[in-house]
């Protein structure tokens, strides 16, 4: 099954940038999910972001499968992040 997410952020921000290299780090650990993200930068799209309800940023959002999810912050405890979106943690990948 896909886990279809939009990751929302403000440009070039640290946050912004801290959430994708932190998402990053969880797609790796997270080997045995497929995924799809999509990242929406607010600054050029900011009616997706309402569509969605995010009013801070950055911020992931599981859209598929239900029930939806949002992660506020820069996704930097990947436990919790993991919980969050339901995943099992490889631990080879998380820790080798």
């Amino acid at each position: 099954m896909v886990r279809r997410m939009l990751l929302f952020v403000v440009g070039e921000e640290p946050n912004s940038i801290a959430a994708l290299e932190n998402l990053e780090r969880l797609r790796e650990a997270a080997s045995l999910y497929r995924f799809e993200v999509e990242v929406v930068n607010v600054l050029d799209d900011y009616a997706t972001a309402l569509q969605h309800n995010v009013l801070v940023t950055p911020c992931l959002v599981l859209v598929d499968p239900p029930p939806r999810v949002m992660v506020a912050g820069s996704l930097k405890d990947l436990d919790k992040v993991q919980m969050a979106l339901r995943l099992r943690i490889d631990p080879v990948a998380n820790h080798g």
